[in-house]
């Protein structure tokens, strides 16, 4: 099943995502994520997931769905993502999203997604959404509330990014370089190419 969660920042859609992924992993699922979860695998991006034959019984989260599945940018996804999507319970596996609007998610994307959660209000530690199927003229299938627990909180860092180009680093890796840290750094590799290079032809003489 692929289903999504979406609605305004702040609206508690990720900390949704993760009392979802904690009851998974209670009922002994293996839980992928592309943002960090306590007890979940952390996958920079859930698209490489799909197809693998080690991947079984698992629910992949995608943060972000508008950003992973972009409009702009779905031609350019590779063939074998959507043979895979579309085949994908046949893996036991079930995709969870989020996305700040069901049309940021790319038109074959959205296809495939069965129920959409639109978080409209937060009360206090409750989220307070309507079920819908997503499809054209799609019927609705009432209200879903949602309890955000502290421990739900504690789960999960609420200000990583998804998809950080740092060569497939993982956000725990990822240490911050002022710019006067990261100009004397550049100055120190020119100086120290400059000397090897001066050895080696020194050497080769």
């Amino acid at each position: 099943m692929i289903e999504v969660i979406t609605g305004l920042p702040g609206f508690g859609k990720t900390a949704t995502v993760t009392a979802w992924a904690l009851r998974a992993m209670a009922n002994g699922k293996t839980v992928y994520s592309n943002f960090h979860i306590k007890g979940a695998i952390y996958v920079r991006d859930p698209r490489e997931l799909l197809g693998r034959p080690d991947i079984k019984n698992a629910l992949i989260i995608c943060d972000e769905m508008g950003i992973l599945f972009d409009q702009l940018t779905m031609y350019s996804i590779d063939h074998n993502v959507w043979v895979e999507l579309r085949q994908h319970r046949k893996d036991g596996i079930d995709i969870l999203g989020t996305a700040q609007s069901i049309h940021d998610i790319a038109y074959p994307m959205r296809r495939l997604i069965q129920f959409e959660y639109n978080i409209y209000m937060k009360l206090f530690r409750f989220a307070i959404a309507n079920c819908r199927n997503p499809q054209p003229r799609g019927e609705g299938y009432g209200k879903r509330i949602y309890y955000l627990s502290k421990r739900v909180f504690d789960s999960y860092d609420t200000n990583q990014k998804v998809l950080q180009d740092e060569d497939n680093l993982s956000s725990e890796d990822i240490v911050y370089t002022p710019p006067e840290a990261k100009l004397q750094r550049d100055i120190l590799l020119e100086a120290f190419d400059i000397v090897s290079s001066n050895a080696i032809s020194v050497k080769s003489l």
